[in-house]
């Protein structure tokens, strides 16, 4: 799940849904990838087929090769101008606010720690603009309220279309602790008759996803499947763990201490003595 450099984003002006798709390299084949990938999920999540991408006029979208790809899918690719101006289109506006929250799930994310040091998070940007992606298409869209006057999500907006509303997968704050059970652990657990589980962060559902983590293919429409990472900087990809935040014992704690800072006066103000 390494190596990704660049990110390529598709937005829907209609609904405000997004797909992201990472990518190692800016060419013709990936971006031809890229436009599968969408189409593919769109097609698989909404029963909608795509008719019409919009783009600028990039060396590798304007190549001959794409032609095969019209044809075959029957989708129209509109190009804007090389020198036309687009800074404030639609997808150039949902790039910077997946861009300004991945960047703000990563301040607590600072304080993980991979291999006995902190984490590099510049290395795990990408990672957190595929869950500030998924986070955006599950909450309800500024944009469709300011525009439409519409309270709704995008994916509920066109999961409407066929009258399905069911969440696809479930969300976990970028980072955050999580108890799992390791395969190797599972099998060591067996022998020696107890349950040993591990600490592991957050990454993001492993919902259709065009990621390969050990030879094993996140495009799953699996709801229950998420991504973690290790404390050993490996990936897993896995539907059996806890999140540390959630646990009874841990909420209670996190009550108790607000209520302290309460009790103790002006409970917006930082008190270094509770925490």
């Amino acid at each position: 799940l390494g190596g990704y450099q660049y990110v390529i984003v598709f937005s829907c002006p209609k609904s405000d849904l997004g797909i992201v798709f990472p990518a190692k390299e800016l060419t013709t084949q990936t971006f031809i990838a890229a436009v599968l990938h969408a189409f593919n999920v769109v097609d698989i999540s909404f029963g909608i087929k795509l008719k019409v991408i919009g783009s600028d006029a990039a060396s590798s979208i304007t190549s001959r090769d794409i032609d095969h790809v019209k044809l075959t899918l029957g989708v129209q690719f509109e190009q804007l101008g090389r020198y036309e101006q687009h800074r404030d289109s639609s997808a150039e506006r949902y790039i910077k606010r997946i861009m300004d929250a991945a960047i703000m799930a990563l301040v607590p994310f600072r304080s993980a720690i991979l291999n006995g040091r902190a984490v590099n998070t510049d290395h795990y940007l990408i990672h957190a603009i595929v869950w500030a992606n998924k986070v955006m298409n599950l909450n309800f869209s500024v944009p469709l309220a300011r525009r439409d006057h519409i309270i709704t999500t995008p994916h509920a907006m066109l999961s409407g279309i066929h009258g399905n509303y069911e969440l696809p997968y479930s969300l976990f704050p970028f980072g955050c602790r999580v108890l799992w059970n390791p395969p190797e652990n599972h099998k060591r657990a067996t022998q020696e008759g107890q349950t040993k589980t591990t600490e592991a962060y957050y990454m993001f559902p492993a919902h259709m996803l065009p990621f390969t983590i050990h030879g094993e293919s996140c495009y799953s429409i699996n709801s229950r499947e998420h991504v973690l990472l290790r404390k050993d900087g490996r990936f897993a990809v896995t539907s059996n763990f806890e999140p540390l935040e959630l646990r009874p014992e841990v909420m209670r704690f996190l009550t108790t201490q607000i209520a302290t800072r309460i009790l103790r006066g002006n409970p917006y103000r930082h008190d270094p003595s509770v925490f």
